[in-house]
């Protein structure tokens, strides 16, 4: 009777329970095929993401205000295919190796597409970056706001070294703390963008900045994105200088703008062994434009002191 008991007791236990072992292991099963699938999305997502990146590392954009000759051979003897102008994408097919220089900007001819033409450029006029807006320009702050993309918020710090002009030595406050009481007070905000880039905004007593950095950009070429978003330098009211279409410079000097103002050239390397190229005018407070080569790319600043 006993045994009988217990075989009725084991039978109750596994029609009780089987049902829910098998129910578990299809379930296990789902979850697991559930898993592949989220998988499979993820995967495809990160392949658009490479292919979205890979597409635009071979997009050059023209960078000359005047436009520039696609031609049919790496020559200016080459027949004109087309005019591309300012600000328009051309897909990198490969660089030839052939170099050219051309109103002082220094590269070779590379092979592109052009929408369904293919031919020749002179990379010199080239950026791997969107060129600023045109009309109006896009100065540094717009060139930031409007075409690149902010990740992460502002962030405001103010120097707390007051031995130099370097302001190595920085202490995040709060934006509302942005007050200059006195001539040693210096601020700055700065915020990251994708791609690596970061805008500054510098405040001291009677100065006022702002700075960018452009990830794996070359002197030459941040010379060029400054022509196209100065192209008309103003010091002050009726004192310009024509920059738009300004060669690039290999010596330093005066510079005459119009309305007979007159504006300093200087190049050279700073105590850090940095290439720089700076233009300023120093008529009514000093109103200036830095192009400077960093670890990692360039600087563009303009600023103003009195």
């Amino acid at each position: 009777m006993k045994n009988l008991n217990l075989y009725f007791f084991i039978a109750f236990l596994a029609i009780t329970f089987l049902p829910f072992f098998f129910t578990g292991c299809g379930s296990s099963d789902n979850s697991e095929n559930e898993k592949i699938t989220a998988g499979n999305e993820l995967e495809s997502v990160e392949n658009n993401i490479d292919d979205d990146i890979s597409e635009q590392a071979n997009l050059l954009y023209v960078a000359t205000l005047s436009g520039i000759n696609l031609r049919s051979e790496p020559s200016t003897s080459g027949e004109v295919v087309d005019r591309i102008v300012y600000g328009q994408a051309v897909e990198l097919i490969r660089t030839t190796g052939i170099p050219f220089e051309s109103s002082g900007f220094s590269g070779e001819w590379t092979e592109v597409k052009y929408e369904d033409k293919q031919g020749y450029l002179f990379n010199g006029f080239l950026l791997p970056i969107e060129a600023p807006g045109f009309n109006p320009p896009a100065t540094l702050s717009e060139y930031f706001h409007e075409q690149l993309q902010p990740i992460g918020r502002e962030i405001a710090q103010k120097n707390i070294d007051h031995t130099g002009n370097d302001h190595r030595d920085w202490k995040v406050i709060s934006e509302d703390q942005l007050e200059i009481k006195g001539e040693s007070d210096f601020f700055r905000t700065y915020r990251e963008y994708a791609g690596g880039f970061i805008l500054y905004e510098e405040i001291g007593y009677e100065y006022h900045a702002y700075k960018g950095f452009f990830p794996g950009l070359n002197l030459e070429q941040g010379f060029l994105l400054v022509r196209a978003m100065y192209p008309k330098f103003k010091a002050y009211e009726g004192c310009y200088l024509e920059l738009g279409s300004m060669h690039f410079p290999k010596e330093g000097g005066a510079l005459k703008g119009i309305s007979m103002c007159v504006f300093t050239l200087e190049i050279g390397e700073n105590r850090s062994g940095q290439k720089f190229i700076s233009i300023g005018n120093d008529e009514m407070g000093y109103t200036g434009l830095e192009v400077k080569e960093v670890k990692g790319g360039i600087e563009i600043k303009n600023f103003y002191a009195m």
